[in-house]
């Protein structure tokens, strides 16, 4: 005789009102169980109705280790690229993508928070201090913070890695140890080129002996 199973999958998007930025992704299959947060990159096209790879890959994992929903956010929001923008123009989004994660981790129903974002920022100080002035707001739940390792102990995996595709290990996330350290806001390439050639012209002209004939007119 066949047996016939049934699932719901609840699901609920934010986005900001011109539905160009989607901050949070909450799934939840089995309300009496536990959640966690798993903060990813940058969005794709899951919503309420789509979902992709990466996304089916978490709540399989997750419901393995017997979590009955998520709160899925990312590290940026803009939808449709490929890239992470932390730069001014996203300057706001990315204020309030953070406030959205911060409200995530603090929720009581949300056991763990996985940081999952992978190698993103490696090589790219822009990204890197984004990342820290994140983690600095979420130092208060240092206990909830996990990362996801490999059977080989490798750690810190985003979950489309094909070595954590079928099986989720979590372990503690450390902090790095210069967390507390003053913030160093990165400038924009374009801004650096640009006062760096003013800085070379400034001291060509100074360095000119007809220009310290004029300073010393002027004077």
């Amino acid at each position: 005789m066949p047996i016939t199973e049934k699932a719901t999958i609840r699901s609920k998007c934010t986005f900001s009102k011109d539905r160009k930025h989607k901050f949070l992704l909450t799934l939840e299959w089995e309300e009496k169980k536990p959640k966690a947060v798993v903060i990813m990159t940058s969005p794709a096209e899951a919503n309420c109705i789509v979902t992709d790879l990466a996304t089916s890959l978490v709540i399989k994992n997750l419901h393995a280790l017997g979590y009955g929903g998520c709160d899925l956010v990312n590290l940026g929001s803009k939808l449709h690229y490929n890239k992470l923008i932390v730069d001014k123009t996203e300057e706001d989004y990315n204020k309030e993508n953070q406030e959205v994660i911060q409200r995530c981790v603090a929720d009581e129903k949300n056991e763990k928070t996985i940081i999952a974002w992978g190698s993103c920022g490696e090589g790219n100080k822009r990204i890197q201090a984004y990342q820290k002035t994140l983690l600095e707001k979420l130092s208060d739940y240092q206990e909830k913070l996990f990362v996801i390792q490999d059977g080989r102990g490798k750690c810190g995996l985003h979950p489309l890695t094909p070595s954590i595709r079928s099986r989720w290990e979590l372990v503690h996330f450390q902090m790095p140890k210069t967390q507390n350290q003053p913030l160093e806001q990165p400038t924009p390439p374009d801004v650096t080129t640009v006062e760096e050639k003013s800085q070379e012209s400034e001291v060509s002209a100074k360095e000119s002996p007809e220009n310290q004939q004029s300073e010393e007119t002027a004077e």
